[in-house]
Protein backbone atom coordinates (compact mmCIF):
# COMPACT_ATOMS: atom_id res chain seq x y z
CA UNK A 1 0.00 0.00 0.00
CA UNK A 2 2.61 2.48 0.72
CA UNK A 3 4.62 1.47 -2.32
CA UNK A 4 1.68 2.59 -4.40
CA UNK A 5 1.14 5.72 -1.75
CA UNK A 6 4.78 6.11 -2.98
CA UNK A 7 4.48 5.52 -6.78
CA UNK A 8 1.25 7.78 -7.23
CA UNK A 9 2.97 10.68 -5.31
CA UNK A 10 6.09 10.39 -8.01
CA UNK A 11 4.00 10.22 -10.65
CA UNK A 12 2.00 13.70 -9.66
CA UNK A 13 5.76 15.28 -8.80
CA UNK A 14 6.92 14.40 -12.36
CA UNK A 15 3.96 15.57 -13.99
CA UNK A 16 4.20 18.89 -12.30
CA UNK A 17 7.88 19.28 -12.93
CA UNK A 18 6.81 18.47 -16.84
CA UNK A 19 4.57 21.55 -16.73
CA UNK A 20 7.73 23.95 -15.30
CA UNK A 21 9.30 25.28 -18.42
CA UNK A 22 5.41 26.39 -19.56
CA UNK A 23 4.56 27.84 -16.33
CA UNK A 24 8.45 30.06 -16.62
CA UNK A 25 7.35 30.87 -20.09
CA UNK A 26 4.09 31.98 -19.24
CA UNK A 27 5.11 34.37 -16.60
CA UNK A 28 7.78 35.49 -18.52
CA UNK A 29 5.53 36.30 -21.59
CA UNK A 30 2.80 38.51 -18.77
CA UNK A 31 5.83 40.05 -17.23
CA UNK A 32 7.40 41.08 -20.31
CA UNK A 33 3.66 42.84 -21.64
CA UNK A 34 3.14 44.88 -18.67
CA UNK A 35 6.78 46.11 -18.66
CA UNK A 36 6.73 47.60 -22.66
CA UNK A 37 3.25 48.41 -21.82
CA UNK A 38 4.04 50.65 -19.05
CA UNK A 39 7.40 51.50 -20.73
CA UNK A 40 6.02 52.76 -24.50
CA UNK A 41 2.41 51.53 -24.93
CA UNK A 42 2.11 48.17 -27.18
CA UNK A 43 -0.30 50.97 -29.71
CA UNK A 44 3.10 52.75 -29.94
CA UNK A 45 5.07 49.74 -30.68
CA UNK A 46 3.01 47.97 -33.61
CA UNK A 47 2.34 52.12 -35.25
CA UNK A 48 5.97 51.76 -35.62
CA UNK A 49 6.03 48.88 -38.12
CA UNK A 50 3.66 51.01 -40.39
CA UNK A 51 6.73 53.23 -41.49
CA UNK A 52 8.92 49.96 -42.44
CA UNK A 53 7.44 49.00 -45.76
CA UNK A 54 6.51 45.65 -46.25
CA UNK A 55 8.68 44.51 -48.38
CA UNK A 56 11.32 44.96 -46.50
CA UNK A 57 9.46 43.43 -43.68
CA UNK A 58 9.29 39.81 -46.08
CA UNK A 59 12.86 40.27 -47.59
CA UNK A 60 13.78 40.44 -43.51
CA UNK A 61 11.96 37.56 -42.65
CA UNK A 62 13.87 35.38 -46.19
CA UNK A 63 17.02 36.47 -45.20
CA UNK A 64 16.82 35.23 -41.60
CA UNK A 65 15.46 31.53 -42.15
CA UNK A 66 18.31 31.86 -44.96
CA UNK A 67 20.35 32.41 -42.08
CA UNK A 68 19.01 29.20 -40.38
CA UNK A 69 19.38 26.99 -43.28
CA UNK A 70 22.99 27.95 -43.23
CA UNK A 71 23.51 26.44 -39.88
CA UNK A 72 21.59 23.72 -41.25
CA UNK A 73 24.16 23.02 -43.70
CA UNK A 74 26.73 23.37 -40.85
CA UNK A 75 25.27 20.67 -38.87
CA UNK A 76 25.25 18.31 -42.19
CA UNK A 77 28.65 18.96 -42.90
CA UNK A 78 30.09 18.79 -38.94
CA UNK A 79 28.39 15.61 -38.90
CA UNK A 80 29.65 13.96 -42.03
CA UNK A 81 29.71 10.97 -43.04
CA UNK A 82 26.44 10.09 -41.01
CA UNK A 83 24.40 12.62 -42.23
CA UNK A 84 25.91 12.20 -45.91
CA UNK A 85 22.51 12.96 -48.08
CA UNK A 86 20.26 14.23 -45.41
CA UNK A 87 21.23 18.17 -45.78
CA UNK A 88 17.25 18.95 -45.51
CA UNK A 89 16.87 16.62 -42.33
CA UNK A 90 19.48 18.87 -40.73
CA UNK A 91 17.69 21.96 -41.57
CA UNK A 92 14.37 20.53 -40.02
CA UNK A 93 16.68 19.65 -36.75
CA UNK A 94 17.91 22.80 -37.01
CA UNK A 95 15.04 24.92 -36.97
CA UNK A 96 13.26 22.71 -34.50
CA UNK A 97 16.24 23.14 -32.42
CA UNK A 98 16.11 26.82 -32.77
CA UNK A 99 12.29 27.03 -32.15
CA UNK A 100 12.91 25.32 -28.21
CA UNK A 101 15.94 27.21 -27.70
CA UNK A 102 14.68 30.25 -27.98
CA UNK A 103 11.41 29.85 -25.95
CA UNK A 104 12.96 27.50 -23.11
CA UNK A 105 14.18 29.07 -20.61
CA UNK A 106 18.10 28.74 -19.32
CA UNK A 107 19.36 26.74 -22.69
CA UNK A 108 17.49 24.23 -21.66
CA UNK A 109 16.39 23.83 -25.01
CA UNK A 110 19.41 22.38 -26.22
CA UNK A 111 18.56 19.33 -24.67
CA UNK A 112 16.55 18.94 -27.75
CA UNK A 113 19.06 18.26 -30.39
CA UNK A 114 20.92 15.36 -29.37
CA UNK A 115 17.76 13.84 -28.94
CA UNK A 116 16.78 14.82 -32.29
CA UNK A 117 20.38 13.74 -33.87
CA UNK A 118 19.29 10.25 -32.17
CA UNK A 119 16.25 10.31 -33.43
CA UNK A 120 16.75 11.17 -37.06
CA UNK A 121 20.20 9.22 -37.35
CA UNK A 122 20.62 7.11 -34.33
CA UNK A 123 23.59 9.16 -33.48
CA UNK A 124 24.81 8.62 -29.87
CA UNK A 125 23.45 10.89 -27.43
CA UNK A 126 26.91 11.84 -26.02
CA UNK A 127 28.66 12.30 -29.19
CA UNK A 128 26.12 14.95 -30.54
CA UNK A 129 26.15 16.66 -27.47
CA UNK A 130 29.79 16.87 -27.41
CA UNK A 131 29.49 18.13 -31.18
CA UNK A 132 26.94 20.38 -29.93
CA UNK A 133 29.38 22.04 -27.61
CA UNK A 134 32.17 22.27 -29.81
CA UNK A 135 29.66 23.93 -32.15
CA UNK A 136 28.55 26.45 -29.78
CA UNK A 137 32.45 27.18 -28.46
CA UNK A 138 32.83 28.00 -32.62
CA UNK A 139 29.67 30.42 -32.08
CA UNK A 140 30.83 32.05 -29.31
CA UNK A 141 34.98 32.52 -30.82
CA UNK A 142 33.39 34.03 -34.13
CA UNK A 143 30.68 36.56 -31.98
CA UNK A 144 33.51 38.00 -29.78
CA UNK A 145 36.01 38.13 -32.75
CA UNK A 146 33.74 40.42 -34.78
CA UNK A 147 32.57 42.27 -31.68
CA UNK A 148 36.29 42.90 -30.85
CA UNK A 149 37.07 43.88 -34.43
CA UNK A 150 34.41 46.38 -34.74
CA UNK A 151 35.62 48.04 -31.36
CA UNK A 152 39.19 48.12 -32.66
CA UNK A 153 37.71 49.95 -35.86
CA UNK A 154 35.30 52.36 -34.53
CA UNK A 155 38.52 53.63 -31.99
CA UNK A 156 40.92 54.01 -34.96
CA UNK A 157 43.23 51.93 -33.05
CA UNK A 158 46.57 51.89 -34.39
CA UNK A 159 47.90 49.55 -31.51
CA UNK A 160 50.03 46.60 -33.06
CA UNK A 161 49.31 44.79 -30.05
CA UNK A 162 45.59 44.85 -29.93
CA UNK A 163 45.65 43.86 -33.61
CA UNK A 164 47.89 41.25 -33.07
CA UNK A 165 45.64 39.82 -30.04
CA UNK A 166 42.88 40.13 -32.57
CA UNK A 167 44.80 37.86 -35.35
CA UNK A 168 45.47 35.01 -32.58
CA UNK A 169 41.83 35.25 -31.62
CA UNK A 170 41.07 34.53 -35.44
CA UNK A 171 43.23 31.45 -35.45
CA UNK A 172 42.38 30.29 -32.06
CA UNK A 173 40.04 27.20 -32.96
CA UNK A 174 43.56 26.12 -34.39
CA UNK A 175 44.10 25.09 -30.55
CA UNK A 176 41.78 21.96 -31.43
CA UNK A 177 44.13 20.28 -33.84
CA UNK A 178 47.15 20.77 -31.15
CA UNK A 179 44.72 19.56 -28.15
CA UNK A 180 43.34 16.90 -29.69
CA UNK A 181 46.48 14.23 -29.40
CA UNK A 182 47.05 15.54 -25.73
CA UNK A 183 43.31 14.87 -24.91
CA UNK A 184 43.61 11.29 -26.40
CA UNK A 185 46.70 10.51 -25.03
CA UNK A 186 44.97 11.57 -21.29
CA UNK A 187 42.03 9.42 -22.14
CA UNK A 188 44.21 6.52 -22.71
CA UNK A 189 45.76 6.79 -19.42
CA UNK A 190 42.36 6.99 -17.95
CA UNK A 191 42.13 2.87 -16.78
CA UNK A 192 38.13 2.76 -15.81
CA UNK A 193 35.81 3.14 -18.05
CA UNK A 194 33.95 5.83 -16.23
CA UNK A 195 32.00 8.79 -16.95
CA UNK A 196 35.34 11.31 -17.67
CA UNK A 197 36.77 8.56 -19.63
CA UNK A 198 33.56 7.93 -21.94
CA UNK A 199 33.21 12.04 -21.98
CA UNK A 200 36.49 12.79 -23.31
CA UNK A 201 36.51 9.74 -26.41
CA UNK A 202 32.85 11.24 -27.44
CA UNK A 203 34.45 14.59 -27.18
CA UNK A 204 37.53 13.15 -29.09
CA UNK A 205 35.01 11.48 -31.92
CA UNK A 206 33.34 15.10 -32.22
CA UNK A 207 36.55 17.48 -32.93
CA UNK A 208 37.45 17.79 -36.47
CA UNK A 209 40.79 16.30 -36.94
CA UNK A 210 41.93 17.73 -39.80
CA UNK A 211 42.31 21.86 -40.80
CA UNK A 212 40.16 20.99 -43.53
CA UNK A 213 37.23 19.91 -41.85
CA UNK A 214 37.69 22.31 -38.88
CA UNK A 215 38.21 25.54 -41.46
CA UNK A 216 34.74 24.44 -43.17
CA UNK A 217 32.85 24.39 -39.45
CA UNK A 218 34.72 27.92 -38.90
CA UNK A 219 33.70 29.18 -42.04
CA UNK A 220 30.31 28.19 -41.88
CA UNK A 221 30.47 29.98 -38.37
CA UNK A 222 31.63 32.67 -39.49
CA UNK A 223 29.09 32.92 -42.65
CA UNK A 224 25.86 32.61 -40.16
CA UNK A 225 26.89 34.77 -38.31
CA UNK A 226 28.02 37.75 -40.69
CA UNK A 227 24.62 37.61 -42.64
CA UNK A 228 22.68 37.25 -39.35
CA UNK A 229 24.43 40.48 -38.20
CA UNK A 230 23.91 41.96 -41.30
CA UNK A 231 20.09 41.40 -41.09
CA UNK A 232 19.86 42.69 -37.33
CA UNK A 233 21.85 46.08 -38.08
CA UNK A 234 19.19 47.07 -41.41
CA UNK A 235 16.19 46.37 -38.69
CA UNK A 236 17.82 48.37 -36.16
CA UNK A 237 18.45 51.38 -38.42
CA UNK A 238 14.90 50.98 -38.79
CA UNK A 239 13.52 52.26 -36.12
CA UNK A 240 17.03 53.81 -34.20
CA UNK A 241 19.53 56.01 -36.11
CA UNK A 242 22.87 54.87 -35.60
CA UNK A 243 25.93 54.28 -37.39
CA UNK A 244 26.52 50.84 -38.95
CA UNK A 245 28.88 49.79 -36.90
CA UNK A 246 27.14 50.32 -33.89
CA UNK A 247 24.24 48.87 -35.12
CA UNK A 248 26.26 46.14 -35.91
CA UNK A 249 28.24 46.13 -32.26
CA UNK A 250 24.67 46.08 -30.25
CA UNK A 251 23.21 43.45 -32.23
CA UNK A 252 26.45 41.12 -31.65
CA UNK A 253 25.72 42.20 -27.79
CA UNK A 254 22.05 40.67 -28.16
CA UNK A 255 23.24 37.56 -29.77
CA UNK A 256 25.98 37.06 -27.31
CA UNK A 257 23.02 36.63 -24.66
CA UNK A 258 21.31 33.93 -26.53
CA UNK A 259 24.69 32.23 -26.86
CA UNK A 260 25.81 32.56 -23.03
CA UNK A 261 23.21 30.42 -20.52
CA UNK A 262 21.95 33.23 -19.19
CA UNK A 263 18.73 34.31 -21.34
CA UNK A 264 15.03 34.37 -20.08
CA UNK A 265 12.29 32.33 -21.52
CA UNK A 266 12.29 33.25 -25.41
CA UNK A 267 14.86 36.17 -24.43
CA UNK A 268 12.14 38.53 -22.66
CA UNK A 269 14.27 41.09 -21.13
CA UNK A 270 17.94 39.47 -21.25
CA UNK A 271 18.20 40.22 -25.15
CA UNK A 272 17.10 43.92 -24.53
CA UNK A 273 19.49 44.34 -21.19
CA UNK A 274 22.21 42.84 -23.44
CA UNK A 275 21.38 45.18 -26.65
CA UNK A 276 21.19 48.13 -23.53
CA UNK A 277 24.56 47.49 -22.44
CA UNK A 278 26.06 47.14 -25.33
CA UNK A 279 25.16 50.49 -26.18
CA UNK A 280 26.19 51.81 -22.97
CA UNK A 281 29.72 50.30 -23.92
CA UNK A 282 29.82 52.36 -26.95
CA UNK A 283 28.63 55.51 -25.22
CA UNK A 284 25.06 55.70 -27.17
CA UNK A 285 23.29 58.12 -25.22
CA UNK A 286 19.72 57.61 -26.73
CA UNK A 287 18.81 55.00 -24.36
CA UNK A 288 15.34 54.25 -24.80
CA UNK A 289 15.26 54.90 -28.50
CA UNK A 290 17.72 51.88 -28.64
CA UNK A 291 15.08 49.95 -26.11
CA UNK A 292 12.36 50.62 -28.32
CA UNK A 293 14.45 49.22 -31.28
CA UNK A 294 15.61 46.19 -29.06
CA UNK A 295 11.93 45.12 -28.49
CA UNK A 296 11.25 45.74 -32.14
CA UNK A 297 14.06 43.55 -33.60
CA UNK A 298 13.20 40.74 -30.82
CA UNK A 299 9.23 40.42 -31.52
CA UNK A 300 10.85 40.46 -35.40
CA UNK A 301 13.44 37.37 -34.13
CA UNK A 302 10.75 35.54 -31.88
CA UNK A 303 8.51 35.97 -35.27
CA UNK A 304 11.02 34.38 -37.65
CA UNK A 305 11.52 31.54 -34.84
CA UNK A 306 8.16 30.73 -35.18
CA UNK A 307 7.92 30.79 -39.12
CA UNK A 308 10.89 28.46 -38.88
CA UNK A 309 9.09 26.06 -37.02
CA UNK A 310 6.07 25.99 -39.36
CA UNK A 311 8.89 25.62 -42.57
CA UNK A 312 10.47 22.22 -40.50
CA UNK A 313 6.76 20.42 -40.91
CA UNK A 314 7.24 20.57 -44.86
CA UNK A 315 10.73 19.54 -44.78
CA UNK A 316 11.44 16.29 -45.78
CA UNK A 317 13.27 13.72 -43.02
CA UNK A 318 14.38 10.72 -42.95
CA UNK A 319 14.50 8.91 -39.75
CA UNK A 320 16.80 6.29 -39.60
CA UNK A 321 15.23 3.31 -37.31
CA UNK A 322 17.66 0.82 -35.08
CA UNK A 323 15.82 -1.19 -32.22
CA UNK A 324 18.63 -1.14 -29.55
CA UNK A 325 21.85 0.58 -30.74
CA UNK A 326 22.95 4.12 -31.95
CA UNK A 327 25.90 5.64 -34.17
CA UNK A 328 28.62 7.58 -33.48
CA UNK A 329 30.48 9.59 -36.08
CA UNK A 330 32.95 6.17 -37.15
CA UNK A 331 29.95 4.25 -38.05
CA UNK A 332 30.22 2.55 -34.91
CA UNK A 333 27.43 0.86 -33.18
CA UNK A 334 26.72 1.89 -29.21
CA UNK A 335 24.63 0.56 -26.71
CA UNK A 336 21.46 2.56 -25.43
CA UNK A 337 21.62 2.60 -21.91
Amino acid sequence: MSEQIDRNSNNQLGSRRKYIPQVLLSIAIILYVVAIEWWFGWLQIFKAWKHVPILYLIVSLILMQMTYLIRGWRIHDFFLPITRGQGMTCCRIMLIHNLLNNLLPFRSGEISFPLLMRRYFTLSLSYATAGLLLLRILDLQVLLGLGFLILLLLEHSNNLGLWGLMLLWLISPLILLFFTPWLKRFSEQLSTQGRLKNLLEHVLLAMPLHFKSLLRSWLFTLICWLSKIMVFAVVLDWFISLHWWETAAVSIGGELSSVLPIHAPAGLGTYEAAILATGKLLNLSETKALFFAAVQLHLLILISTLFGGLIALCLPAQVQFSDKSETNKNGEKEKID
